[in-house]
């Protein structure tokens, strides 16, 4: 597949559109106007890499960034991968991993992990 069919298969309205989740600080920040971070990079790479230009619509959760991409209303969204979501979407290899802990108060009874 050369680059005008990658183009017009991923972004068939001629602007890659992507759906960017302001809920994750860690991937993005920045304001529904001005949205910043990795993910907004990743994706305005991708556009220039296509030679298309890219239009941000942002969303608090992921939840909301997938169903923009589900519905058809954005061409790209970053998420964590999930196998109910592979049933539905494609995955790329990840571009980012991302440990996740949780903290209690030192004198809690629990000592052991299961």
């Amino acid at each position: 597949m050369d680059a005008d069919e990658l183009a017009h298969d991923l972004a068939p309205t001629g602007v890659l559109r992507a759906s960017i989740n302001l809920g994750n600080p860690v991937l993005a920040q920045g304001t529904l106007d001005e949205p910043s971070g990795v993910t907004v990079e990743l994706a305005r790479e991708v556009a220039a890499r296509l030679a298309l230009p890219v239009q941000f619509i942002c969303f608090d959760a992921a939840r909301k960034s997938y169903t923009a991409m589900a519905e058809g209303h954005a061409d790209l969204c970053f998420l964590a991968v999930d196998p109910d979501r592979e049933k539905e979407v494609a995955f790329s290899t990840p571009y980012v991993h991302i440990e996740g802990v949780y903290a209690a108060p030192v004198n809690t009874p629990a000592r052991t992990r299961h």
